[in-house]
């Protein structure tokens, strides 16, 4: 009986989400070129707390990576960390972004992560410097 209604609740509500999920699924490019399941696991539950705090995050695994050479303890307390920091420093700035890539080589896999942060943190460089 109300299609005028049905169509604005349709139009306002439903096809925002449909957007917003072709819209994730874009933006974790290659996730499933990621075989080593600890870190998969760990990668996919940042990727979620950054999109529940609506910071726009972005995966790029362009070739398949099926083992990674370190312990895996360790090595996922390192990437947590890492992305924590992330995803911190993106809570405190105006238009955040954060960038992860995994790049598989012929003897490494190099892991990049790419973020804005604050203008008043110090160069790297700075930071070794007494």
């Amino acid at each position: 009986d109300d299609m005028i209604g049905l169509r604005a609740y349709f139009n306002k509500n439903i096809v925002p989400m449909k957007d917003n999920l072709q819209m994730n699924a874009i933006k974790l490019n290659g996730i499933e070129n990621l075989k080593v399941r600890e870190i998969k696991g760990l990668i996919t539950a940042k990727i979620l707390r950054a999109q529940e705090m609506n910071i726009p995050i972005s995966i790029e695994i362009p070739d398949e990576v099926s083992s990674i050479n370190l312990n895996m303890i360790d090595l996922s307390r390192s990437i947590g960390i890492i992305l924590d920091n992330a995803i911190e420093a993106s809570t405190e700035i105006d238009d955040p972004i954060i960038r992860v890539a995994f790049i598989e080589s012929e003897n490494s896999v190099t892991f990049i992560v790419m973020n804005k942060c604050a203008d008043d943190i110090p160069r790297i460089h700075e930071l070794f410097q007494e």
